[in-house]
């Protein structure tokens, strides 16, 4: 049973000694750059989706030096005095990005703890 727990988070991008746990989070990130990484892919999820799904791709690049511009995208709001056009960004910090920048893309396995609320 352990082989395949092990088997299965490798499968997700886990390395096998790597001990997530759910609801702990300074167990689930002992450096301040895995705590910074964590908050930043929390607060995409929470305020646009496909901003989350667009910085895992970007940082599996290795190319999230401007996420800002690369998640930035602009949306037309029709009023009574005409259209709006709000523009919309993460607005990640210098401190944010380096923390990206350091811990990485996130595996498979995060990102469903992540989903959950665990991390």
């Amino acid at each position: 049973m352990e082989q395949a727990r092990l088997a299965l988070k490798v499968q997700l991008g886990s390395p096998a000694d790597e001990d997530l746990v759910p609801g702990r989070h300074k167990e689930n990130a002992p450096t301040r750059a895995l705590e910074i990484s964590h908050e930043v892919y929390q607060k995409l999820l929470d305020e646009d989706y496909n901003w989350l799904l667009s910085a895992v791709r970007t940082m599996d690049k290795g190319t999230g030096e401007n996420l800002n511009e690369k998640l930035a995208y602009s949306t037309s709001l029709e009023t009574a005095n005409g259209t709006v056009h709000l523009e919309k960004s993460p607005h990640l910090t210098w401190e944010q990005r380096q923390a990206l920048k350091e811990t990485g893309s996130p595996s498979q396995l995060k990102l469903l703890y992540l989903a959950q609320g665990w991390l």
